[in-house]
């Protein structure tokens, strides 16, 4: 098989603020690339159902769309009503048509520096995440005795799924080692040889959320089926990921005056004005009167918005509310039984 250029793949679709996020970060990663004249040597696409806010601040930067209904959307995310199995689906949809190795990268994201060392660790036994958190072993024996630890990695997970350590799939039994390291997939490089494994990343990630509804059933799925199959290697020297919901919050007002304010200016200026941005991260905040300012806003642009766009939005709000409710229920379920164990 031919490898052709690296793809560095985003998703963007739903609200415009998590479009402006990618915008961000892919003028961080031009900026690096140009700045070495690597940025021809790879292949850029976003996944998005908002390609004119692209073409609107990006329109000097060769780009792939790769356009996402919301009927396309509904299909990856299937009736597991679980939306991070989009990431899933694009990323195997991307290999499929690409035939490349890929380099996938989460919106709330900016560069460090080029990734071009990075890009070039891809291969058949090295797989890229953007870091270690914890190994399963350690939040068994930090959950032990508790009737439900609902932090990061909660109990109900460790009950429904690795107790017996393992759990039932439709083709087979895996066997969950509770050494297997949990790694962010805020970043996610793939060797195109690999390609097969992401429908054991489906068939593990579906198994989960239908089990427990776990909110980071992608990352678990993601992080069992590469570690037991190639050396995990981190990524945040390159790229940093702003995943606290407080931070994004900083950065989408920053993000949104940030391009308002220079649209106008010629590509490079605006990917090195752009970097400025990022290293000021701890000089930024929002008042209370911002903060305010900002609700008032989301609310006029809800507003304005046309028909399909609302009912797409209530779709999506609909599912993360449902598998919300499906997890604190099962929670519940298993706290009342182990007090009435006690």
């Amino acid at each position: 098989m031919t490898i052709n250029k690296t793809a560095i793949v985003y998703i963007a679709y739903g609200p415009d603020h998590l479009h402006k996020q990618v915008i961000l970060s892919i003028l961080t990663l031009y900026y690096f690339l140009n700045k070495k004249g690597e940025f021809e040597k790879i292949n850029l696409i976003v996944y998005t159902d908002n390609k004119e806010i692209f073409e609107k601040y990006l329109n000097e930067i060769n780009i792939k769309y790769e356009i996402l209904t919301s009927q396309k959307i509904k299909e990856y995310i299937n009736n597991m009503g679980y939306i991070h199995r989009v990431k899933i689906c694009v990323i195997k949809d991307c290999f499929q048509k690409y035939k490349s190795n890929i380099l996938y990268v989460d919106g709330d994201t900016y560069f460090l520096k080029s990734p071009f060392e990075l890009i070039n660790k891809i291969s058949d036994d090295i797989s890229i995440f953007h870091v270690k958190e914890f190994e399963l072993i350690e939040q068994s024996r930090y959950t032990e005795g508790k009737a439900i630890n609902f932090g990061y990695f909660p109990e109900i997970f460790l009950n429904s799924v690795i107790t017996k350590n393992n759990t039932s799939l439709k083709v087979k039994e895996i066997k969950i080692d509770k050494n297997t390291e949990m790694w962010n997939s805020g970043v996610i490089g793939i060797s195109i040889s690999n390609l097969s494994l992401l429908d054991k990343v489906l068939q593990i990630n579906d198994q989960i959320s239908k089990k427990t509804s776990y909110f980071l059933a992608e990352q678990f799925a993601f992080s069992y089926i590469f570690f037991k199959k190639t050396t995990l290697i981190p990524a945040d020297q390159f790229i940093y990921h702003y995943w606290l919901a407080q931070l994004k919050e900083v950065y989408n007002f920053y993000i949104d005056k940030f391009l308002e304010e220079n649209n106008g200016l010629t590509i490079n200026s605006k990917a090195e004005k752009a970097v400025e941005l990022t290293k000021h991260q701890n000089e930024l905040s929002l008042s209370k009167k911002t903060k305010k300012e900002e609700f008032i806003r989301k609310l006029q642009k809800i507003r304005k918005l046309n028909k399909t766009k609302i009912s797409f939005l209530t779709y999506h709000l609909s599912l993360q509310l449902t598998n919300f409710c499906r997890y604190w229920f099962r929670a519940i379920i298993i706290s009342t039984r182990q007090q009435s164990k006690n």
